[in-house]
């Protein structure tokens, strides 16, 4: 008979409701595995290595020819060890409810998705089994100003939990923000909107979060629907004070590099699929090729599963380099996010969020064999019925 505490009780019973594991969520403190290959911070796959993880973090990364045969190893030789997945533009835990849409205001920067997301909705279960092990939650982009996304871990029984506090701050410009009963009714009005209420901010006046974002204190997402809205969004953005990074997938990377050039950090691109055209496959590997680091949204739960590891190695077949493609689902991010100083790579002192692959991750045929949360098993593969 299985005994636990109250708070054990819990955890075993919301773990068997989202059909993950909760392996040793009460377990050792301390975790030694052996790998045949670990994802290093540069997004290259190092070889044969032992990683440590106590309390929480990773204590220690080396490179080991093989693993001891010792209790307390786990031995994995055939696998490669990687950083939990980030989806970077994620609806879990809000896309079934509703709430993530305000349409009766344009400018709404005192909104966070945190008030809206059901931090138990199974979607985050189903992404915990691919190696999904944070994400971004990001408002809908029918405002200019959506307010604040949300930045998840997704921890024992499928169920997230906050990474930070608050932000980024997203802001839209696009077709989608236009409605006809509210202002912006066109593309020139939502410019006209969003420059009036930056201006505010950098007076000082209106919302808390507009000032800070004006001011460079909360970090700026800006999605950009076409060339158009990038034009004016690297004219109202690009450059201090204001620290905004970029989704948007662009049509002619070379026309539209001085624009994307405008926003710091990676740029945060659709999510790809097998339907998807070669021109925009391979915009990822242009856009690395000019210096410029990436992100693939994930889309979930709306994209399938795997969309993340789909989208990744489909700009690898196009062009982009393997290394920054597995960086484009995992420190970069993380970095979109807010939370690389936390999570996103295998590096001593972060939380050891990591799954364990059957094989390199951008091989699709590769399965996700345990996934571990701040050092917990919080999945595994060989103990599934289905």
């Amino acid at each position: 008979m299985l005994r636990t505490s109250r708070g054990g009780s819990r955890i075993v019973a919301a773990c068997l409701t989202a059909g993950v594991s909760c392996i040793a969520a009460h377990g050792a403190d301390r975790v030694t595995i052996a790998a045949g290959g670990v994802v290093l911070p540069d997004g290259s796959i190092g070889g044969a290595s032992t990683v440590v993880v106590e309390g929480g973090r990773f204590r220690e990364i080396s490179a080991a020819a093989s693993a001891p045969a010792a209790d307390g190893v786990v031995n994995h030789s055939g696998a490669v060890l990687c950083p939990g997945l980030i989806d970077a533009r994620s609806a879990l835990g809000v896309a079934s409810l509703g709430r993530h849409v305000e349409r009766s205001v344009a400018i709404a920067p005192e909104l966070s998705l945190r008030e809206a997301i059901d931090v138990r909705h199974r979607d985050f279960a189903s992404a915990l089994r691919t190696g999904v092990t944070a994400a971004l939650i990001v408002p809908a982009g029918n405002n200019v100003v959506g307010g604040a996304a949300q930045a998840v871990r997704i921890g024992a029984g499928g169920e997230a939990e906050w990474l930070r506090e608050d932000g980024p701050l997203v802001m839209t410009l696009g077709q989608s923000v236009l409605e006809f009963d509210r202002e912006p009714t066109s593309r020139i009005g939502a410019v006209t909107l969003l420059e009036s209420a930056l201006s505010q901010g950098k007076r000082g006046e209106g919302p808390a979060r507009m000032r800070a974002a004006a001011r460079g204190q909360l970090d700026v997402l800006m999605m950009c629907e076409a060339a158009e809205d990038l034009a004016a969004a690297a004219r109202l953005l690009g450059g201090a004070p204001i620290k905004a990074r970029l989704a948007y997938t662009p049509t002619d990377v070379e026309a539209e590099s001085a624009w994307m050039s405008s926003f710091e950090g990676p740029v945060v691109l659709d999510t790809m699929t097998f339907a998807t055209t070669p021109r925009v496959l391979r915009t990822a590997g242009l856009l690395a090729a000019g210096g410029k680091e990436v992100v693939f949204a994930g889309a979930l739960p709306y994209a399938p599963a795997d969309s993340l590891r789909i989208s990744a190695a489909l700009a690898v077949r196009y062009g982009l380099d393997a290394s920054a493609a597995r960086r484009a689902i995992t420190i970069n991010p993380a970095k979109v996010a807010g939370v690389a100083e936390r999570v996103g790579s295998i590096e001593k002192g972060k939380d050891a969020d990591f799954v364990v692959f059957s094989g390199d991750p951008l091989r699709l045929e590769s399965r996700v064999l345990e996934v571990y949360v701040k050092g917990v098993k919080v999945y595994d593969a060989a103990l599934q019925t289905e």
